[in-house]
């Protein structure tokens, strides 16, 4: 999306909604926010599934202090991380590109919930050159969210007015470009517009999502049989790791490097087989091309 997105002072004006309230004489609440305020804070800038509450609140069990919608100088959205051929091809990164606007989500969270993050995303929270996503800092720049007036599913509080048009260090993770010329997957996709949506995204990057962006199709009778001739044969490889970084998961403890290492390069293994065997006979599982 080039540099014509609107800047904040563009973004159209909508009515805030209020978070819910909450009683002052609660001794429980008292004390979680005095925990919360000794926290380490940090702002954390959502442009992929994370955008959605569905994800970051529903599965990753983080919710945010405040969350805004707003946009960074200088970098573009891409998906050049490598999924699953013909189930997940890609998943999204974040790029520089001079003169590029994106935008997403900025939840202001705690170190703690950060680390969270991270190790349930690629990479298990290993920093690792790579595979996985790294931490860089990036601005953010807040605006006020944009809502049609047939906007049912949006978010129910944010923050303060007062944070409008500021800019804030934020936390952005990045992947290595591992895959070109792939597109995400309608699933995933539409995770990131629904998100964009939930938040009051500008109206151009919600085109940008909805529009120009291409999802993965797997239609026809031979990307169909080799889809599922496919996951039938690299399935039983993953039954190991995938049982080890769950368990973790679950007790909330970081993945053994290992783990990590072994997944990283069974994925190898995977995207050779697709791309010198299965793409030949049964057509590309990455992008829309026949090959």
């Amino acid at each position: 999306m080039a540099s014509s997105l609107p800047t904040a002072s563009t973004v159209l004006s909508s009515t805030m909604k209020s978070p819910p309230s909450e009683s002052d004489g609660s001794t429980s609440e008292q004390g979680a926010e005095t925990t919360t305020t000794q926290q380490q804070v940090v702002w954390y800038f959502a442009y992929g599934a994370n955008m959605s509450s569905k994800v970051l609140i529903g599965r990753r069990k983080v919710k945010p202090m405040e969350s805004y919608p707003c946009y960074v100088e200088g970098y573009d959205l891409v998906f050049n991380m490598k999924g699953l051929p013909y189930f997940e091809p890609a998943f999204a990164s974040i790029e520089k590109r001079q003169g590029w606007r994106m935008h997403g989500v900025v939840h202001k969270i705690t170190r703690e919930q950060m680390d969270h993050i991270r190790r349930t995303e690629g990479g298990n929270g290993h920093d690792m050159d790579d595979f996985g996503y790294r931490e860089i800092t990036v601005q953010a720049t807040i605006y006020q969210p944009w809502f049609t007036e047939n906007d049912t599913n949006a978010a129910t509080s944010y923050g303060t007015p007062n944070m409008y048009f500021q800019t804030v260090d934020a936390i952005a993770l990045q992947g290595p470009p591992d895959i070109n010329d792939a597109n995400p997957s309608a699933r995933y996709l539409n995770i990131l517009r629904s998100g964009a949506k939930e938040y009051g995204i500008a109206k151009e990057w919600q085109d940008h999502l909805n529009n120009t962006l291409q999802e993965y199709k797997s239609a026809g009778a031979a990307k169909t049989f080799g889809k599922f001739s496919f996951v039938l044969i690299i399935l039983p490889l993953f039954i190991l790791p995938l049982i080890m970084i769950v368990l973790s998961h679950v007790v909330k403890v970081q993945t053994p490097y290992f783990v990590t290492r072994m997944f990283k390069h069974l994925g190898s293994l995977v995207w050779w087989v697709h791309d010198n065997i299965w793409s030949k006979l049964f057509g590309s599982g990455k992008n829309n091309r026949s090959k």
